[in-house]
């Protein structure tokens, strides 16, 4: 009888440890998935953000060339002061301003958005970052 005792609680046991191994190695496949969707998640929303205030500045510098339509100096500054919240990788940040027609003015921003995964991004061929670009057409007044 204590034979038989034995033997079912061995059986059990090892059942057991063959279901600790089982979660282990299905943890070991989940985790890298999780860590991909979890980063991919971070990273599409700093590149919304960054496309956002890259938008935001170019209606800053178009705003000011309404009032200023013959300062490109100054609408290039207006669109970079609202871009120190962003960093942009390689040349930076471009900024350049137009007057289409006699009455709009145009303020054009370029920039090379890193990524966070920039290490993963250039190893698989990549380069790191991602480029943004906004524009914003105004009628002078």
């Amino acid at each position: 009888m204590l034979r038989v005792l034995r033997a079912r609680l061995r059986g059990r046991w090892q059942a057991l440890l063959v279901q600790r191994g089982q979660s282990l190695v299905e943890a070991a496949l989940g985790f890298p998935l999780l860590m991909l969707l979890f980063f991919g998640i971070i990273e599409f929303s700093l590149v919304v953000f960054t496309y956002n205030t890259l938008s935001n500045a170019a209606r800053e510098g178009a705003r000011y060339g309404t009032m200023h339509p013959n300062d490109a100096a100054g609408m290039a500054t207006a669109a970079r002061s609202l871009t120190t919240a962003i960093q942009c990788g390689g040349a930076g940040m471009s900024v350049s301003s137009s007057l289409p027609t006699a009455d709009t003015v145009r303020v054009d921003v370029d920039c090379d958005a890193p990524l966070l995964t920039q290490m993963i991004a250039t190893a698989l061929g990549g380069t790191g970052t991602i480029p943004l670009h906004a524009s914003a057409t105004m009628q002078v007044e």
